[in-house]
């Protein structure tokens, strides 16, 4: 399976981050977690054009607010339990 993870030459800035989100989950399988930061960066950019799309961001107000909203969800889909995980 090809890693979808940018290479480091070009890239600098998204494997900083990617090296942080997955020390965050050391007791996931690193396939997952690669995979999780890529679900969590597709969430993030569809509500952020979302937002964008409503006018959301036009002002401090709205940019808050998607952040108090953005954040939550976002953890949520890096730190949810896997499906395949028993309860």
């Amino acid at each position: 399976i090809a890693s979808t993870a940018p290479r480091t030459d070009n890239w600098g800035a998204t494997m900083a981050l990617t090296q942080r989100l997955s020390a965050c989950l050391p007791d996931y399988p690193r396939r997952d977690v690669t995979r999780r930061i890529g679900l969590m960066a597709t969430t993030m950019f569809s509500l952020m054009a979302d937002y964008e799309r409503r006018g959301e961001l036009d002002s401090v107000r709205g940019r808050k607010r998607a952040c108090r909203e953005l954040v939550p969800i976002l953890a949520a889909v890096l730190t949810a339990r896997p499906a395949d995980a028993t309860p």
